[in-house]
């Protein structure tokens, strides 16, 4: 698996999580807001809202190399906020407590990624781990004391969890022949989810925030493929698992926490990096248009569909 299918950790689903919760809820499916202009050569990807809501960091290489970037919820103040001149930075996440934001920093020169830390006005920059591997697609607990994260260190790629200061990296999956990458907190902070390929095919898997009782979720033949460029995302209640699928071109799939009521739901042309606001209210997402990737914002109904970057 490519270092570019890791941390789009994150170049993943949004419109379409926002289309398909739509479609399985009963709301009309939106269509894109029309091009503004004709997008340069920049790419603009994976938002991460506030917790408060009212700004939203994501990924650019508008200046020449991805960096992290923040900007206003409508879409103004767009401020470059790392700058790690040495690294191609992406993959950010907002801290629940709004303080801080973790991404990932990858070295041109070997493709190998660590995980960084700073401040959320991008002060105190300090790095978390330190593996000559690849650490990518960090994602925070609900309580903001915890990181997990997938780092191919032991061989594969494995599930790590970490606490919110790099110390005590401990891992959580063992995949053998296989890899296990993709994984996202519930809610409530007891379960995580992930995408692994220890019996094969990818599958979705969840298990207790400390690895045990792992569940394998997803088991029918058709769907099995998933896409490994994409990450999944849990729904704002905890209820449901939402994720894409490569059978009959990238459907959008939704199931149940248990493994039951698994569903395809409706899809639009190509959106990426799913981020729904603390309070489950609105979803930020990459979509390509015309050529790369720009941020929108929607209502998590599906309406108010509004282009927020356009280099």
């Amino acid at each position: 698996m490519s270092k570019r299918n890791y941390f789009s950790l994150n170049i993943f689903i949004l419109v379409i999580v926002a289309l398909g919760l739509s479609a399985c809820f009963g709301t009309p499916t939106p269509k894109l807001a029309p091009t503004l202009a004709p997008s340069v050569s920049a790419e603009d990807t994976s938002p991460t809202w506030s917790p408060d809501g009212s700004r939203i960091a994501f990924a650019s290489n508008r200046d020449g190399k991805f960096d992290i970037f923040v900007m206003s919820a409508d879409g103004s103040n767009q401020t470059r906020l790392i700058n790690k001149p040495e690294t191609v930075n992406t993959a950010p996440a907002w801290s629940p407590d709004g303080t801080r934001i973790v991404f990932v920093a990858t070295k041109t020169e070997d493709e190998f990624s660590q995980i960084f830390v700073a401040n959320s006005d991008g002060s105190q920059l300090t790095q978390l781990t330190t593996t000559p591997r690849r650490d990518v697609s960090p994602m925070w607990s609900p309580d903001g004391t915890r990181l997990v994260f997938a780092s191919d260190r032991t061989g594969s790629m494995e599930v790590f969890v970490m606490n919110a200061d790099g110390s005590g990296q401990t891992r959580l999956t063992k995949s053998k022949d296989g890899s296990s990458y993709a994984a996202a907190w519930s809610p409530n902070g007891q379960r995580i989810a992930f995408i692994s390929t220890v019996d094969g095919m990818p599958a979705i898997y969840s298990m207790n925030a400390d690895g045990s009782n792992r569940t394998r979720l997803t088991d029918d033949k058709k769907i099995i493929e998933l896409r490994p460029d994409f990450s999944l995302v849990w729904s704002p209640d905890g209820q449901r698992i939402v994720f894409i699928s490569s059978d009959a071109g990238n459907k959008l799939y939704a199931i149940n926490v248990d493994g039951s009521n698994l569903k395809a739901l409706a899809v639009e042309p190509p959106a990426l990096d799913p981020a729904f606001s603390l309070d489950g209210k609105r979803l930020a997402f990459a979509a390509t248009r015309a050529g790369n990737p720009d941020i929108y914002v929607m209502n998590a109904d599906g309406s108010g569909l509004t282009r927020l970057t356009n280099k």
